[in-house]
């Protein structure tokens, strides 16, 4: 005896409707960008920590300011929230909140699938100095890019990469209980 099921199925965007965790094309994955070090530590010449080549070559933006290399952040570049200017560079992520506040973020590792940083909070940042900070960042499907920072208290960048992703489909609440920030250019 012989079945033949079908299925009627419509294509879905995931970019438009989620996959269930990230507002993402992609499926999360274990890809991860080290930018911990710019130190060759194996001899081979491709100076990585962990395996993962590190990524602090800013030669590659410096004609077009746009980003080159594959293993570049997806969001690098300028964005604006409330007047504020954010910057994602090639291993900074820096807040310029006016007046000469400024606060800046180095990048420790990040995921482009899954749309993470995990970054060493700068000397300036007050009360985060030296500590680590969780960003989390969607585009939706208009092209806007949100962001929440999750954590800027985690005592090491592996505390602050295991905290769970924040809610992308709830931008009011779902930023560590907060809204998340939506840039425009």
């Amino acid at each position: 005896m012989l079945f033949i099921l079908t299925w009627a199925c419509s294509p879905i965007n995931p970019s438009e409707y989620g996959n269930g965790k990230y507002d993402t094309a992609s499926e999360p994955s274990d890809e991860a960008v080290d930018t911990a070090s710019d130190t060759d530590t194996n001899g081979d010449d491709t100076n990585d920590t962990d395996g993962v080549d590190d990524t602090n070559d800013s030669a590659d933006t410096a004609e077009t300011d746009t980003p080159v290399d594959p293993n570049a952040i997806e969001i690098f570049g300028l964005y604006f929230h409330q007047g504020n200017e954010h910057y994602f560079g090639d291993s900074v992520y820096s807040v310029d909140y006016g007046g000469g506040e400024m606060y800046s973020y180095a990048y420790v590792q990040f995921s482009n699938p899954q749309r993470w940083l995990v970054a060493q909070n700068g000397s300036e940042n007050f009360d985060e100095a030296g500590l680590f900070s969780r960003f989390d960042w969607n585009i939706d499907s208009s092209g806007t890019v949100w962001i929440c920072q999750s954590t800027a208290y985690a005592a090491s960048a592996s505390e602050a990469q295991n905290l769970p992703a924040s809610n992308a489909f709830n931008t009011t609440s779902g930023c560590a209980g907060g809204p998340w920030i939506q840039f425009g250019n």
